[in-house]
């Protein structure tokens, strides 16, 4: 009886300190994932950041160009050199309208293009000024979709760490104190298992 009781000591001692042992090794795999997805959060909003902050920067360099080039296309609109008109030519006042001693022929072409509804600059092959202007614009509409994409992706990450975090703190982690009870209850010997539970 007395060997029967010293056995049943050694087991729950046994039986303490395996849930001892999975207990540390479950709180630190926890602490260390929660470690993880702080660094992984973190390290990708520095990243997405870091991006915007260069989209931001490409975006104002290239709205500055682009004021540039509307600037330069105004003055050249002004010089009469836009849209392939030669100076004698045009009148700047009126660009689809040539005087009388200019010839008919001129004027045929530009009354044409004036009820199109085309503007000076814009009759047949637009000028590499007019395209640049068009690409800058293309450019720096996406660059600003891009931005705006980025920006949520940031918010979204923090939506989710935030969330990590609440739930972390909401559910928590309950040890039972008769974690392998279940298990060893339906088990013939207890000596084959004396070496607890396999992870």
């Amino acid at each position: 009886s007395q060997g029967l009781s010293t056995r049943q000591q050694q087991q729950q001692q046994q039986h303490r300190l395996e849930e001892l042992q999975t207990t540390e090794r479950v709180d630190s795999l926890t602490e260390r994932s929660k470690r993880t997805r702080t660094n992984a959060a973190a390290t990708t909003g520095a990243t997405s950041q870091n991006h915007v902050i260069k989209l931001k920067q490409q975006l104002a360099k290239l709205t500055s160009e682009l004021e540039t080039l509307r600037h330069e296309n105004e003055t050249l609109r002004e010089e009469g050199a836009v849209g392939g008109f030669n100076v004698p030519y045009c009148d700047r006042a009126r660009p689809f309208v040539s005087d009388a001693s200019a010839g008919g022929a001129a004027s045929v072409g530009a009354a044409a293009g004036a009820a199109a509804g085309v503007r000076a600059g814009t009759v047949g092959r637009p000028s590499r000024t007019q395209q640049f202007s068009r690409d800058l614009l293309r450019a720096a509409s996406n660059a600003e979709n891009n931005l705006r994409q980025l920006l949520a992706g940031v918010d979204n990450l923090r939506q989710m760490a935030a969330d990590i975090e609440n739930s972390e703190i909401r559910v928590g982690y309950d040890v039972s104190p008769d974690l392998f009870s279940d298990f060893l209850d339906d088990c013939d010997d207890y000596e084959d298992y004396s070496d607890g539970p396999t992870l």
